[in-house]
C-alpha cells in the first residue's frame, strides 16, 4: 500500500507498507516522480543494491535498525471466530477484557475519519497531555483523504477519554494496521489499569473482522535478549501485545528504512559541480548525521579528504569530530565549508558568528540543497 503527501518543508514523501520486495529500480521510479523521501515500512525483502547506492544516507525506522537487522510485528488472524480470538489470548488479558465488558461500563466507538472537527480533535488529543505523541499531520491528512484511516476511542460512562487507537486499512480487505495508540493513565483513569486498552483492541478486532478484514497487525513487536534504559519501554509494550496471542502470531521483515532520495542526489551534484574548487582548497564538512556521512564517503570517492569535521552533538562522543569554534582557526581564503544538513538547520548555521567570514567570502555551501 502507498501513501503520498507533502511535508511542512514542501518536500514530497511516499510511504509504502508491507512490500513483498523492493529493489533499486523500484526506488528509481519514485525518484523519476520527483519524490524526495521514500519510507519503506515492514518490507518482506529489500535488495542489497539499495544499500550499495544509498549507504550511510539511509535512515532506519526501527529502534535498533541497521541494514541487516530483522524487524517483527504481531498479527491476529481475524478469520477465526470471535470466541477463538478471545480464547487464544493469555489468561490475564482475557480476564481484563471480560471484566471491562461486564463491570466497567466502557463506551467504544470506531470512526472512519474525515476532514473536520473529529480529525482536529484527534490531533489535539495526541499532541497534548502526558505521553504526547506528535502527529505527522500531513501524513494523517493524506490517509484520511485516501479513506483508509480509522479512529477507535474508549471512554468511561461519564465521558472521560481512556484509550485511543488509530488504524490504517488495506483497501483490498487483507489487513488492518495499528498506526498509533495512546492510553490515559492520569488520576481520573488510574483505577481502570490496562482494561480500556485491552477492550479497545479486542473490539477493534471484531469490528474489522465484521468488515471482512483478515489480519490485525499490532504495528511492530520489539524483541531483544537484553533490557536497557533505551529499550525497556518497547519490551513492556511488546509484552502487552503478545498477551493477545499465546502462540505464534510473530511475523518477520527486513529493516524499515527511509531513503532521502533527492538529498543524496543534491550531494552528488553539488560535489561534482564544486570539485575543481574543492581540489584547490582545504575542505571542512559540517554535519555528520546520515547525510553528512554520505557526503563524506562521496567526497572520499572523489579524492577529497576534509581537514575538519564539525558536528556539535558528536564532538562530545568522538574525538574525530570538532565543535564549531574550531572553524575560526581556518582562513576563509583557502578554505571552503560544506554543510550537510537540511535547509532549516543550514539557515541556523549561517547565523553563527564563526560563519560570517565564510559567508562574506562566499565559501560556505549546503551540499544537500538544490541550487
Amino acid at each position: 500500500m502507498r501513501i503520498d503527501w507533502t511535508n511542512k518543508a514542501g518536500e514530497r514523501v511516499s510511504a509504502i507498507y508491507f512490500a513483498d520486495s523492493l529493489n533499486l529500480n523500484d526506488v528509481k521510479k519514485f525518484e523519476a516522480e520527483g519524490i524526495d523521501y521514500l519510507e519503506v515500512w515492514y518490507p518482506q525483502k529489500h535488495d542489497y543494491d539499495i544499500f550499495a547506492r544509498y549507504g550511510d544516507a539511509l535512515i532506519y525506522i526501527g529502534l535498533d535498525g541497521s541494514w541487516t537487522t530483522k524487524e517483527h510485528s504481531l498479527r491476529i488472524d481475524l478469520t477465526q471466530s470471535a470466541d477463538d480470538i478471545l480464547s487464544g489470548m493469555e489468561k490475564s488479558r482475557k480476564y481484563k477484557i471480560k471484566r471491562a465488558k461486564s463491570k466497567d461500563d466502557l463506551h467504544i466507538d470506531f470512526i472512519k475519519l474525515n476532514e473536520g472537527k473529529e480529525l482536529q480533535d484527534y490531533i489535539e488529543l495526541q499532541n497534548n497531555g502526558k505521553n504526547a505523541h506528535i502527529v505527522d499531520e500531513e501524513k494523517v491528512l493524506a490517509m484520511v483523504r485516501q479513506k483508509i484511516f480509522y479512529l477507535g476511542v474508549c471512554k468511561s460512562a461519564d465521558g472521560i477519554f481512556l484509550a485511543i487507537n488509530t488504524y490504517i486499512v488495506d483497501e483490498n480487505g487483507k489487513w488492518v494496521f495499528m498506526f498509533s495508540s495512546k492510553t490515559n493513565y492520569g488520576e481520573e483513569a488510574k483505577s481502570y489499569g490496562s482494561r480500556p486498552a485491552s477492550l479497545l483492541h479486542y473490539e477493534a478486532m471484531l469490528y474489522f473482522k465484521e468488515k471482512g478484514y483478515a489480519e490485525y497487525d499490532f504495528s511492530g513487536y520489539y524483541m531483544s535478549d537484553k533490557e536497557t534504559e533505551k529499550n525497556k519501554k518497547y519490551l513492556s509494550v511488546s509484552e502487552f501485545k503478545k498477551s493477545f496471542i499465546r502462540e505464534g502470531g510473530i511475523v518477520t521483515f527486513d529493516s524499515g528504512i527511509c531513503i532521502p532520495i533527492s538529498k543524496t542526489r543534491f550531494i552528488e551534484e553539488n560535489v561534482i559541480r564544486l570539485l575543481s574548487i574543492l581540489k584547490k582548497k582545504q575542505v571542512v564538512l559540517w554535519g555528520l548525521s546520515n547525510l553528512g556521512k554520505f557526503a563524506l564517503s562521496f567526497l572520499d570517492n572523489n579524492g577529497i579528504k576534509p581537514v575538519l569535521l564539525i558536528d556539535n552533538k558528536l564532538a562530545n562522543k568522538e574525538s574525530a569530530f570538532s565543535f564549531q569554534d574550531a572553524l575560526s582557526e581556518y582562513d576563509p581564503k583557502g578554505t571552503i565549508v560544506l554543510v550537510a544538513t537540511t535547509l532549516p538547520t543550514y539557515q541556523k548555521i549561517l547565523s553563527e558568528k564563526v560563519c560570517a567570514p565564510f559567508i562574506d567570502g562566499q565559501q560556505i555551501f549546503c551540499v544537500c540543497c538544490n541550487y
